[in-house]
């Protein structure tokens, strides 16, 4: 019988497996890939801890299978090479290079599909009582890609993947980790944050930020090119970090909610441990759409307006999140 995953086409946007039409997926390039089984296939691995922030994913049985896949593919391709995985319960990570330019019209996606390929050919020899699997494959339809397209980036993913079994660990023992208020350092300096902390290692920030000095001649331009940049990110599955305080800036936060992009609000409002955001801000927050950091440390302030000095300040934040990486703990 015909493998149903069939090869990967460019398929219409949808969320978490949509292609971004402004890239050529035929030509050399790096991607974080992320693909999810079926829910009727057994999970893929186990992930356990050993020691403090030491996890790991013991495979099963169908995870060893798409082990030996990977392993498949690195020799049978030399145009592309898997050189990261975490293969995780229910889904799994990998980070692909293509070594060279990929002459078919599917491109990125035939990879994609050969390897599935591959998992469902050995997984039918092995459990050939499986009806369902012979009828509807391994997996979800479509993948997720994120393209390497930043200095940095690549070391990014690689941390990323690398530490998908801790964040599984803590999202476990912390159910409710996305509703409540947590305390964070950035740059050694405490915030008082809720929603999606996890949003803070994605491997494509950018920083929303309008001003106007854009609307000067000398900058005609500048504006057109950020936007285009701040819809790059949101189709690569990055995050956009600001405290979206300019109309123009809102925009995106509205279009970033809408298409489903992580977002990282900056704001002056005070919450305390039992603070919570309204709305729907707290909704995107239980969904693990949004993080938001309040620089707010007065309680006897709730910080409704902030001065030129307090948005410069939350604009500095954004951009150090954004484009200087430093480590963060929670408290």
């Amino acid at each position: 019988m015909e493998n149903p995953s069939f090869f990967e086409p460019l398929n219409p946007r949808k969320r978490n497996k949509h292609r971004s039409k402004w890239h050529d997926y035929r030509e050399p390039c790096i991607y974080m890939i992320t693909i999810t089984k079926k829910d009727f296939i057994p999970l893929l691995s186990s992930v356990e801890e050993r020691g403090k922030d030491n996890c790991f994913c013991n495979y099963s049985p169908v995870g060893y299978i798409i082990y030996n896949q990977i392993n498949a593919f690195n020799a049978a391709h030399k145009e592309a090479i898997i050189s990261h995985r975490a293969i995780m319960p229910d889904h799994i990570h990998l980070i692909i290079e293509v070594k060279e330019y990929l002459e078919d019209d599917i491109g990125l996606g035939r990879l994609i599909g050969n390897l599935k390929d591959g998992v469902y050919k050995e997984f039918m020899q092995k459990f050939p009582e499986s009806k369902l699997a012979a009828k509807l494959g391994i997996f979800e339809y479509g993948f997720n890609d994120m393209i390497l397209r930043k200095k940095g980036q690549l070391d990014r993913m690689i941390n990323y993947i690398k530490d998908n079994p801790r964040k599984y660990i803590i999202k476990k023992k912390h159910p409710d980790l996305f509703s409540k208020t947590n305390r964070i350092l950035i740059n050694n300096e405490e915030y008082m944050v809720i929603g999606n902390i996890f949003l803070l290692r994605n491997p494509d920030i950018e920083a929303v930020r309008y001003s106007r000095k854009y609307e000067l001649k000398e900058n005609e331009g500048v504006w057109e090119t950020r936007k285009a940049s701040y819809r790059r990110t949101m189709d690569n599955g990055g995050v956009l970090v600001s405290p979206f305080i300019n109309p123009k800036e809102k925009d995106f936060l509205n279009q970033a909610i809408d298409s489903g992009t992580g977002i990282i609000l900056i704001q002056n409002r005070f919450y305390g441990d039992r603070d919570k955001p309204g709305g729907r801000l707290f909704d995107l927050c239980a969904r693990g759409q949004l993080l938001i950091i309040s620089i707010n440390k007065d309680e006897n302030s709730r910080g409704d307006k902030a001065d030129r000095q307090t948005c410069l300040f939350m604009n500095d934040l954004a951009a150090k999140i954004a484009y200087d990486r430093n480590s963060f703990s929670l408290r």
